[in-house]
């Protein structure tokens, strides 16, 4: 994108960012496992602006809350992060779980079904799949201004509901759209590339952002 004069939140140039991906993989993401790693941070003196929450959080691909055994009270756990002076940022990616009810709502449910919310196969209308390293899954078609409108919004009310900073925005990857994939855009001639160019406009309307893969 051509710059337009605004630049990225002071935080991320002034102090080390934190990202508890590799550190909680092995005792997985839990909120007790993420206040315990906030504390060592705190504890062995190491300064941070930003603290990234990495994925595992969850129900399933698509659904905006926290898996209840694992995190009984997320709101707090959020909380203690901004008490410390520091922003947090959370894992999305533009993906939702095929069986999962987020899936039925946007495919069968009234209202949501006529706005074409996911992508479509390239013959008929059913919706398209992709693989990649979590799975199979149906996908968020950011090439249809009602579909980016709605991934937004439920970002927005995610981090509103739970006292978020921002967002980390994974996947992006062209390769999960090359033309042998059975995907289909808004406008039949959109391509990957157009797929995640929408991608980063989505993640540039949230000051505190990561994306991990973008074109322009």
């Amino acid at each position: 994108f051509r710059a337009d004069g605004r630049m990225p939140p002071a935080e991320f140039f002034e102090k080390p960012q934190f990202n508890n991906w590799i550190e909680l993989y092995i005792r997985g993401t839990t909120q007790k496992t993420v206040e315990d790693y906030t504390e060592e941070i705190s504890d062995n003196g190491f300064p941070c602006g930003v603290y990234m929450m990495d994925g595992g959080y969850m129900p399933h691909q698509g659904c905006y809350s926290f898996v209840d055994t694992d995190f009984p009270d997320p709101k707090r756990m959020f909380a203690k992060i901004r008490d410390k002076g520091w922003k947090s940022l959370v894992w999305t990616a533009h993906f939702v779980s095929p069986d999962s009810r987020e899936y039925k709502r946007l495919r069968y449910h009234k209202k949501t079904a006529a706005l074409d919310l996911l992508c479509h196969q390239k013959k008929g209308t059913g919706a398209a799949v992709v693989r990649w390293w979590s799975g199979i899954s149906a996908v968020y078609d950011l090439t249809n201004p009602k579909g980016r409108d709605y991934y937004v919004n439920e970002l927005e009310t995610f981090l509103s509901k739970y006292g978020i900073d921002g967002l980390k925005f994974d996947a992006g990857d062209q390769h999960l759209f090359a033309p042998g994939v059975d995907v289909r855009f808004y406008r039949p001639e959109q391509t990957g590339v157009d797929y995640i160019e929408e991608y980063g406009r989505v993640a540039a309307q949230f000051p505190y952002n990561e994306i991990r893969s973008c074109y322009k």
